[in-house]
């Protein structure tokens, strides 16, 4: 017998369809102004970080961080962007460094933290 699209799958069939929408629903985002759903790129999920590396990178940040002129001046808002654009660059240098990288790397994070 073959089957047609209005046959029932098996339950276990279907656990694994819905399972498949699921995900890929989870890696989509809706726009609040358009209401249409894209791809998100997920921070943690997505890409496997090279863990030695990444530490080694955030460690000479941090111990080079009283380096910078007139940081005892910093106001708290700027050392914890500082501390956030350090994460960020260990974690993936490419994507997350210069100009945008900070503020792509806030909503990646807040997408993260969502979950």
């Amino acid at each position: 017998m073959v089957k047609t699209r209005n046959d029932k799958c098996s339950p276990a069939a279907c656990t694994r369809k819905a399972a498949k929408i699921k995900e890929i629903f989870d890696m989509t985002e809706q726009d609040s102004e358009t209401g249409k759903r894209s791809a998100v790129k997920r921070l943690v999920m997505c890409k496997p970080v090279d863990m030695e590396k990444a530490v080694k990178h955030l460690t000479n940040y941090m111990a080079t961080y009283d380096k910078q002129h007139g940081y005892k001046e910093y106001d708290t808002k700027t050392y914890i962007e500082d501390v956030l654009y350090g994460l960020a660059v260990s974690l993936n240098q490419k994507e997350f460094s210069c100009a945008n990288g900070l503020q792509k790397f806030k909503q990646e994070l807040r997408q993260y933290l969502d979950t």
